[in-house]
């Protein structure tokens, strides 16, 4: 990538992305947009991939294993210096890092409005026996939706009450969404995913936390609690390109079971020829059977098509924040 356009990423974390979320992040992302020396090194990594993201963490996991890192509190100025002679004191390891991993950050907080959005989709098929597939799973982690109990604001919780996977968010607008769905409904999960995440591999746990950013206390307990927790369901997890790979998977689901594709933000990952190939087989799909997509990153909102009878039924679900803090539903009962 040529350095004027990286720079230009960094600017657009830095000024739009990070702010309001992370400021020390904020702050770092646009002292890299300066950097040349800094900018040549993240050139190296794949175009597909977020470059802030990938450099910060790429930098905490290379921090953690000597029990440092960049902290909340800490000052930008001092977090620069450590991240610049990071970089540059340890340029091969951050070269293979930036092009051997991925961003696949599992973000458990957004089960909270999948969760909304699943029992939303289940109102419409006929059918009580669902499939959930997840394009770009990271560790499944969000695949055990059902097993993990929600609350909006101060309202009651829903889901699975009383699991020890607790998670909540804040509720914008008047909507309120359906929290229902049967657990035993659900009778196949599978993740697809490049480079899926063995939780049971504390080298892969490090990677997904040096993926958090440092203010985000809540997310890092969040993630920990449900690394910890083993859901008494099976997950299938694939490697693979989850577009490539979609039609044979669809192939083994019943005809007496609806898919449920679904990703949260892996289509800002993808190319418009790749985002293309996966809407078409979602409509080629819908010609001869129930099936549901479910998505983030595509439309402005995130956005459920469902095909019931041949019949296609899209509706923009929620406004959601990146990391699940607050969601704005959308869809009329």
């Amino acid at each position: 990538m040529e350095l004027a356009a990286l720079a230009e990423k960094f600017r657009h974390f830095g000024a739009v992305e990070a702010v309001g979320s992370s400021e020390l992040y904020s702050d770092l992302a646009l002292r890299v947009a300066e950097c040349p020396e800094l900018l040549r090194v993240v050139a190296n990594a794949p175009p597909t991939q977020p470059p802030p993201n990938l450099l910060f963490a790429a930098v905490q996991s290379i921090l953690m294993k000597d029990d440092r890192g960049i902290r909340a509190g800490d000052d930008a100025a001092t977090a620069f210096e450590l991240l610049r002679t990071t970089v540059l004191d340890r340029t091969p390891e951050i070269e293979r890092i930036l092009c051997t991993r991925l961003v696949q950050t599992n973000e458990v907080r957004r089960s909270i409005y999948l969760y909304a959005a699943l029992a939303w989709i289940c109102r419409l098929i006929p059918e009580r026996r669902i499939a959930l597939i997840e394009i770009g799973a990271s560790a499944g982690l969000n695949l055990r939706l059902d097993h993990y109990e929600y609350r909006f604001n101060d309202g009651p919780p829903f889901g699975c009450i009383g699991s020890r996977v607790r998670i909540s968010s804040e509720l914008k607008g008047s909507n309120r969404p359906p929290t229902t769905v049967a657990s035993d409904e659900i009778v196949a999960r599978i993740g697809i995913d490049l480079n899926p995440i063995d939780i049971d591999n504390p080298e892969e746990v490090d990677w997904l936390r040096a993926l958090i950013w440092p203010e985000h206390e809540e997310r890092r307990a969040l993630l920990e609690r449900a690394i910890a927790f083993r859901a008494p369901v099976p997950v299938e997890m694939i490697a693979g390109d989850g577009v490539e790979l979609l039609t044979p998977i669809l192939g083994r689901i019943p005809p007496d079971t609806v898919p449920i594709v679904f990703h949260t933000h892996v289509a800002n990952q993808l190319s418009a020829e790749s985002k293309r190939t996966l809407l078409d087989e979602i409509d080629r799909q819908g010609e001869s059977r129930n099936i549901a997509h479910l998505h983030n990153n595509i439309e402005p909102s995130l956005y459920a098509s469902v095909f019931v009878g041949s019949k296609r039924i899209d509706t923009p679900l929620a406004n959601v924040d990146g990391h699940a803090r607050w969601v704005e539903w959308l869809a009329a009962e």
